[in-house]
């Protein structure tokens, strides 16, 4: 968790202007404690999620590193806007 979390500071850090997403390719089951944890470290850093028309990863990816029959989604996290 701590690395993730430093990770995702240190990238909005790099965001110009607070513009732009970050884009996770996971298969994390959305009713899981792991995603609830996910989604709290995204709170936490000052991203919600949100939708993009610009998905950089395939919409039919697949492949040897993905395993079969797991739902894969693209979490698109945007920057909070700060409210200053």
């Amino acid at each position: 968790k701590l690395l993730l979390t430093s990770l995702l500071s240190t990238l909005k850090s790099k965001l110009v202007n607070n513009r732009g997403t970050i884009q996770i390719l996971t298969d994390i089951d959305k009713d899981s404690a792991t995603f609830k944890d996910l989604l709290m470290i995204i709170s936490d850093t000052s991203f919600q999620l949100g939708d993009s028309e610009k998905v950089y990863f395939p919409k039919d990816l697949r492949g040897q590193a993905l395993p079969e029959g797991r739902n894969i989604q693209v979490l698109v996290l945007h920057p909070v806007k700060d409210t200053e």
